[in-house]
């Protein structure tokens, strides 16, 4: 019989990949801004991406907000950022509760495309500074997946910040194993079956 040690450690073998992980939202960074909206699924008007990170909420409030988050996690961004003359693609899923309409709300400065279950419910894409509101339609359950295309110009301000509807989250992403741990769940269920036999 397997000694309550070692079987604690076939089940911790067997779920440590597998549990959720905290709700992420996708961030790229681009030096530069495209002329045009982007199309769902397109690229950022033919630019590289210098920065992919992941976040949790999207309120980016101020300029400082920007050039904080840069310099303490995109170590290849472009000599000086300075949070203008910059673009940026969130991309993620919302849960919604049940289906139906639902009024998203927030501020930005400047330009701002939302795409939302393959639709894109607003585009404004200008050099502006404001608050907006849209609505959008969202299928119940959590596959409903958005793009959220962003550019800020000239000097100024910076920011971006959604808001939520009651009844919409982000949607958790599921830990996606890493090649060494798939050895690991394998060890896991054979100590588990193991285990099971040494019983009978």
């Amino acid at each position: 019989m397997l000694r309550p040690a070692l079987l604690r450690l076939a089940v911790l073998a067997t779920v440590a990949v597998s549990s959720p992980a905290a709700a992420q939202i996708t961030v790229q960074f681009f030096n530069g801004i495209p002329a045009a909206p982007p199309a769902l699924g397109g690229s950022f008007g033919g630019l590289t991406a210098f920065c992919t990170r992941t976040i949790s909420s999207i309120q980016f409030t101020s300029v400082t907000d920007f050039t904080t988050f840069v310099s303490s996690n995109c170590p290849g961004a472009p000599a000086g950022f300075n949070g203008f003359s910059f673009g940026a693609r969130f991309t993620g899923a919302f849960t919604a509760a049940s289906a139906g309409s639902f009024t998203f709300t927030g501020s930005a400065d400047d330009g701002n495309s939302f795409w939302i279950g393959g639709t894109n419910w607003r585009s404004s894409w200008g050099d502006q500074s404001g608050t907006y509101s849209f609505n959008a339609t969202l299928a119940a359950g959590p596959a409903n997946t958005f793009q959220i295309d962003y550019y800020a110009n000239s000097f100024g301000f910076s920011f971006l910040t959604v808001n939520l509807p009651t009844g919409v989250t982000y949607t958790p992403t599921t830990v996606i194993p890493e090649p060494g741990a798939v050895p690991l769940v394998a060890t896991g269920l054979a100590l588990l079956v193991a285990a099971r036999r040494r019983r009978r």
